[in-house]
């Protein structure tokens, strides 16, 4: 049985099942598994593999664990202490030794070799560690920073007993050779909008056209597009429903709704109240083959995945636009996405973000575009970003600087 947790989520019947029958696979943010285990939902010395997927999402500048706030805190207490890897031994350890008066041994007074030891008089002398043998700390990322930093940090931190094994199962480059890597350089902030109604109608143009220019070849194309999260996303969806004839998606949406439209535009953002932030979430991970934006967006929903209208039309041939924050630019798998457009370059220094926002597209070997609105101040940030992940990425457009009269 595998159970999905959705913080703030008020589906009780859900999390009562969980609690009364516990799940075999548990997937959550690490406040979520937290929680959980904090409230005795999880059977700790059950646990046999715990997978931190991102897991460079908590770490700080310079690759270090951010352990004092944040998700990286949470993940930290989860790690080092609901969730260490000597929990099982020091467990079984306290149990057996007992004082000659016969109170049993404190915890604090032992230490790794304590350990050590007695798991090999207690396994054959095997020299096996027994959460060693029954545990397994997986850590999964396309973008870990010094690595080797990261893996004496893991053993520093107490999330495991020795360091990780590193196992590279790139292809070798970061972003998929099959995307196309371009920039329109606006006159300033207040044009951004209007360069990216202008080069979505040329892109799309090429679309219609068969344009070899085009990231592809024909057909509908879905565009992802990431703004900064202070953006009114719903004021930028009107515009462009306005002018690729489309429906801006509101809760409740069906397929019906979409008929007598080319486009249909969808905005998910991670908002700062929890509870607006988790309505969001369930609605983008929903039960029913991604109900809510992901079904509306992934239009895999029309055949048999899980929509309610019954009638398998209205999505195949529809222009499919969603403006994200970066709540979309990891773990996110939705087919045939060909153009991921930067609204707004992402803050990291590093080129992560910039890595797993384009990698939603080129997905399998397709080919794809990633587009960047910048104004002439930024052209250097995303040169040297170029530069640091060895990309071509070439300006295709720029606003003429307004003539002083």
């Amino acid at each position: 049985m595998i159970m999905p947790l959705l913080q703030g989520s008020s589906n009780t019947r859900q999390r009562a099942w969980a609690w009364a029958e516990p799940p075999h696979i548990i997937i959550g943010t690490p406040d979520e598994v937290t929680q959980m285990v904090t409230r005795g939902g999880v059977r700790i010395n059950s646990v046999k593999m715990v997978v931190v997927d991102e897991v460079d999402a908590c770490l700080g500048k310079g690759g270090f664990v951010a352990a004092s706030s944040g998700v990286g805190g949470t993940l930290h207490e989860l790690l080092s202490r609901h969730l260490n890897p000597t929990y099982q031994e020091v467990e079984r350890v306290a149990t057996n030794m007992e004082l000659a008066d016969g109170r049993t041994a404190r915890l604090s007074t032992m230490d790794e070799s304590d350990l050590s030891n007695d798991s090999n008089n207690n396994n054959n002398n095997s020299g096996t560690n027994y959460a060693d043998k029954y545990r397994q700390t997986i850590f999964a990322s396309a973008t870990i920073p010094q690595h080797n930093h990261f893996m004496r940090q893991c053993v520093q931190n107490g999330w495991t007993l020795r360091e990780p094994i590193r196992v590279n199962v790139s292809p070798g480059e970061l972003v998929p050779p099959t995307l196309k890597h371009v920039y329109v350089v606006c006159r300033d902030k207040s044009t951004k909008v209007g360069g990216l109604r202008r080069w979505m109608k040329k892109e799309l143009k090429n679309v219609d056209g068969d344009n070899e220019e085009s990231s592809s070849s024909s057909g509908p194309t879905k565009i992802l597009i990431f703004c900064d999260p202070r953006r009114p996303l719903d004021m930028l969806g009107d515009i462009l429903a306005k002018d690729f004839n489309g429906v801006v998606w509101k809760e409740g949406y069906t397929h019906k709704q979409e008929e007598g439209y080319h486009s249909v535009i969808s905005v998910l953002r991670m908002e700062d109240s929890l509870g607006t932030r988790a309505a969001a979430m369930e609605g983008f991970r929903g039960p029913d083959d991604r109900t809510g934006v992901a079904r509306t967006y992934d239009s895999r929903g029309n055949n048999g995945g899980g929509g309610n209208d019954g009638d398998g039309e209205g999505g195949d041939d529809k222009l499919r636009i969603l403006l994200s924050t970066d709540l979309t630019a990891r773990g996110i798998d939705i087919p045939n996405i060909s153009v991921v457009i930067n609204f707004d370059l992402p803050n990291d220094n590093e080129g992560d973000t910039y890595v797993h926002r384009g990698g939603r597209a080129g997905r399998l070997g397709s080919k794809g575009k990633v587009m960047s609105l910048i104004t002439a101040d930024q052209e250097f940030v995303l040169e040297r970003l170029a530069n640091k992940l060895s990309l071509d990425i070439r300006c295709v457009a720029r606003q003429d600087k307004k003539k002083k009269r």
